[in-house]
């Protein structure tokens, strides 16, 4: 299965960043995510829990962040395993601009492949499945980077050319020097 296409989200390239990478915020993305835990830096484990007639199935996935360019791109790899469907693997490149007129453009690029019982399904069946599933999520994304922090982070500080605490240090060894002199012309024999 593969996917091309692009949304438009009513936030910030840096809020929508911010809820990409956010455990929290990604699990209220995902459609019947349990949860989502950052493992490292660049792997999270996701859990679906899925429901039908004979009760609760769990799936857990992997989601290895391959390159990762704060806020523009980020490159995934991922694979999930359940009883029920058995395996999914596959990658996404996910690229974020600001738009001309506000918001952001997210272009996506996404390519899976399913084993198991998953397999069986009929690949119109499994598009149009995906394709729900992805509008859902990116509506959900849209409404949860809105109110997401929205800045870019601080840019470092620059190194410091004395400032208050140069002149401090200034006005220390000034004083040094003043008394130690003080001290050779006015109480020296």
């Amino acid at each position: 299965m593969k996917f091309n296409d692009h949304e438009w989200i009513a936030a910030t390239p840096w809020q929508t960043w911010y809820t990409l990478i956010t455990p929290a915020l990604l699990q209220k993305c995902l459609h019947d995510c349990e949860r989502v835990e950052r493992v490292s830096e660049t792997e999270y484990h996701i859990r679906f829990n899925t429901s039908d007639t004979q009760g609760f199935k769990h799936f857990d996935g992997t989601v290895f962040i391959e390159e990762a360019q704060a806020p523009t791109l980020l490159r995934l790899a991922f694979n999930g395993s359940g009883r029920h469907a058995t395996l999914t693997i596959g990658h996404a490149e996910i690229r974020i601009e600001a738009g001309e007129h506000g918001g952001t453009r997210i272009s996506y690029s996404l390519e899976a492949a399913t084993g198991g019982p998953l397999a069986r399904v009929k690949p119109e069946t499994m598009e149009k499945r995906a394709r729900r599933h992805l509008d859902g999520f990116f509506l959900r994304l849209s409404s949860l980077a809105a109110d997401a922090p929205g800045a870019a982070p601080p840019p470092p500080p620059p190194p410091s050319t004395g400032g208050a605490k140069g002149l401090l240090s200034w006005l220390g060894l000034t004083a040094v020097v003043l008394v130690v002199l003080a001290y050779f012309i006015f109480l020296r024999p």
